[in-house]
């Protein structure tokens, strides 16, 4: 009888245990799923105000932009604007936030879209420009270049006739992953790498060459480049004869304050030998790059805007990352 009611007793406990046990497995994953939850909900929180953020530092690039269109009658790289430090401090002092606030002029990188004119035959100087752009940034031989060059003519232009070395629908139809020319004009850069001759190093940099991307924009058709804001690899590429040394001399000039840079001819002041066919000092088209953080969190908004005048800035492109 005794040693009965100490089994009973035995088993009374380890039935006990086992409910406690499992009362403490509960309560700790309820209190694990109940933090994580926590964690969750706040670094959401913290997103979305991240991203509003972001979206302010935007907005406040376009305000800049219309300032500065309204108190100058050209576009250069000593402007507020163009000053990526000068820029983010003042952000921050209005936002009373940590970030980075970049605009990055467009107007002085090479028109693809421009390499054709409106009755659909090659604008010369353009064609000349990417031609050495090709050769100079993406490292292919001239040949080649002026194959390629071929190639995105065909891609740009609204008919079916292939230009000289070019290519059209056909041969775009008999790849292994089959695709139609174009015919239109690009709306994104990675659209060229479809294009017959172009590849990711010509493109984005390799072996050969820094490559040629960031030279170049879809924005803009009238070839006009503004010389005032053109990296160096845009301007080696705007005149046959230019070279290093021109260009180095071109880009002090124009970061020298006090310089008059309201005329596209101020570059004859370095050097009167050379001849920019297209040179502009004005800017239209600008990329925003807008970062908002704080801790280890940050969002970014990155847009194209067009500067149509000093009332009407157009977004033409956004995208929160």
């Amino acid at each position: 009888m005794f040693r009965l009611l100490n089994n009973r007793r035995g088993m009374a406990l380890l039935v006990t245990l086992l409910v406690v046990s499992l009362l403490t497995a509960v309560t700790v994953y309820f209190c694990i799923a109940m933090r994580t939850d926590y964690v969750s909900a706040a670094n959401l929180r913290e997103s979305f105000q991240l991203s509003a953020r972001a979206g302010s530092l935007f907005d406040y690039a376009r305000a800049v932009l219309a300032v500065d269109v309204a108190a100058n009658e050209y576009d250069a790289l000593t402007e507020t604007w163009a000053l990526p430090e000068d820029l983010s401090g003042d952000a921050k002092q209005f936002f009373a936030a940590e970030g980075e606030l970049e605009i990055i002029d467009q107007s002085g990188l090479l028109q693809v879209n421009a390499l054709v004119s409106e009755d659909g035959q090659y604008n010369e100087d353009v064609r000349e420009s990417f031609v050495r752009l090709l050769v100079l940034a993406g490292g292919v031989d001239e040949e080649d270049a002026e194959n390629i060059s071929d190639a995105v003519k065909d891609w740009l232009d609204s008919d079916d006739e292939v230009t000289r070395f070019g290519a059209e629908s056909a041969t775009y139809l008999s790849r292994q992953r089959p695709c139609k020319c174009k015919n239109g004009p690009i709306e994104n850069l990675a659209e060229l790498l479809l294009v017959q001759g172009m590849s990711e190093a010509i493109m984005y940099g390799g072996e050969n060459g820094p490559g040629i991307a960031a030279s170049l924009t879809p924005h803009g058709n009238d070839g006009t480049v503004n010389i005032n804001t053109a990296p160096p690899s845009v301007l080696l590429a705007l005149a046959v004869n230019m070279d290093a040394e021109m260009v180095e001399g071109m880009d002090e000039y124009r970061r020298e304050p006090g310089n008059d840079l309201s005329s596209p001819l101020w570059y004859q002041n370095v050097r009167g030998d050379v001849n920019i066919v297209g040179a502009g000092v004005q800017s239209r088209y600008f990329e925003i790059v807008a970062i908002a953080k704080k801790g280890r969190m940050q969002r970014s908004v990155r847009g194209v805007v067009d500067r149509v005048d000093k009332n009407k800035i157009e977004v033409l492109s956004w995208q929160v990352e």
